[in-house]
């Protein structure tokens, strides 16, 4: 997005002479023509600049012509660029936008803003607290791959949920292409080979790198990840006669999942509404706002990034369901692996309560169990956690007071 600097002469011949009387022609429109450059998409302004030194000046230092394209393809009124940091100039932001994202679409540009704000607090955070999830963080989906979707599927893929996943195709963790090469083997009736089984056991603990986290207690193990484009698809046809309505087919999305389908989130394809899925019940994730916004998907990941942000949610060592010896044999069970992924139950209030009592420092999380709850029965996990205090700190409370 930085055209070519001046040079010094003037072109010669008779490709040069048509340019010339072109970018005459442009240049009589005087005033005019930053209405025409308005309406043309930013790289062709950027074109436009190339043909003379006049039209370079006009356009490249024209501010309120790239503010107009900034607001216009991105919703951004002031100069920032995708990771929401203020740029040199609005033609600065918008290159740095371009050279990541192509134009959005009318419908999703109200939203564009929001999900930035929301991804650039996440894509700050993960690196430093859980790297792994970082890094499975696929390229961004196009607009075409988006449309391609919805015709597929034979419906309207929401602009909150379209918005979400232009900035990143969700997740794709080392286990898939091991998962993927079984399920080959198995639809050919052919049995795996030692290689694909050392690799299924060996990548089982990115199964606990989702972005959306998880926890455990007792034989209960979660983790939610965002399903690239690819696998929403699959998991949309393979649960819509739980979720469709009828012959309408597909009615939600599932977007998230955990690794064996035991917890989806799904958005409503007629209101972009959220809900906490099973192939049994369907549970909100967020309120409506009563506004008719249809952005509840949005609302729901803002939330997240946010507390993801200010460590409401933290990383933790999930146990990895470790491997049984055969029968028979004498040799004791390994040690039960442990991965390191997103936890969700809470580490700051309201969400976790901490007390202190005779030099015992108590913390305690409640956490919705959504996957095991239903209209009419909820089901909620603990986290209870005990730690002495150094001496120091339990000497100084013993002597300063006899209640605590």
């Amino acid at each position: 997005f930085s055209p070519p600097p001046r040079r010094a002469g003037s072109r010669s011949g008779r490709r040069g002479g048509m340019q010339a009387e072109e970018s005459t022609g442009l240049l009589h429109l005087g005033g005019q023509l930053h209405h025409v450059t308005r309406l043309l998409p930013g790289r062709e302004c950027v074109r436009l600049a190339c043909v003379c030194t006049e039209l370079r000046d006009g356009i490249v230092e024209d501010g309120a012509l790239w503010r107009a394209l900034l607001s216009r393809d991105y919703g951004m009124g002031e100069a920032l660029g995708p990771s929401m940091q203020p740029t040199e100039g609005p033609r600065r932001a918008y290159a740095e936008w371009a050279s990541r994202h192509e134009p959005f679409d009318s419908e999703c540009v109200p939203f564009v803003r929001r999900a930035a704000a929301a991804w650039a607090a996440l894509e700050a955070t993960l690196p430093r607290e859980l790297p792994e999830v970082a890094q499975s963080l696929r390229p961004p989906a196009t607009d075409a791959q988006l449309r391609s979707l919805g015709d597929e599927l034979g419906v309207t893929v929401p602009p909150a949920l379209r918005v979400l996943y232009r900035f990143h195709d969700g997740q794709e963790l080392r286990a898939d292409a091991a998962y993927d090469a079984f399920i080959a083997n198995r639809e050919a009736n052919q049995p795996p080979a030692p290689s694909l089984r050392k690799e299924m056991e060996e990548s089982l603990g990115t199964l606990l790198h989702g972005l959306f986290g998880g926890y455990e207690f007792y034989d209960h193990l979660v983790s939610s990840r965002m399903l690239p484009l690819r696998r929403l698809k699959w998991a949309a046809r393979r649960f819509a006669n739980y979720f469709g309505t009828g012959d309408d087919g597909v009615s939600h999305l599932p977007f998230a999942a955990s690794f064996n389908f035991s917890k989806m989130f799904g958005v409503r394809v007629d209101d972009a509404s959220i809900h906490a899925m099973t192939r049994d019940t369907s549970l909100p994730a967020a309120p409506a706002d009563g506004t008719g916004s249809c952005d509840g998907v949005l609302r729901w990941f803002e939330a997240f990034a946010t507390r993801v942000s200010e460590g409401y949610y933290g990383a933790a060592d999930f146990e990895l369901p470790s491997r049984q010896t055969s029968p028979g044999t004498r040799s004791a069970a390994p040690p039960p692996a442990r991965a390191r992924g997103l936890c969700l139950f809470p580490q700051l209030p309201p969400g976790c309560l901490e007390r202190i009592t005779r030099g015992v420092r108590v913390r305690a999380c409640p956490l919705f169990i959504p996957e095991q709850s239903d209209a009419g029965s909820y089901m909620f996990a603990y986290s209870v956690r005990f730690s002495l205090l150094p001496e120091a700190e339990q000497a100084a409370l013993m002597s300063g007071s006899t209640n605590r």
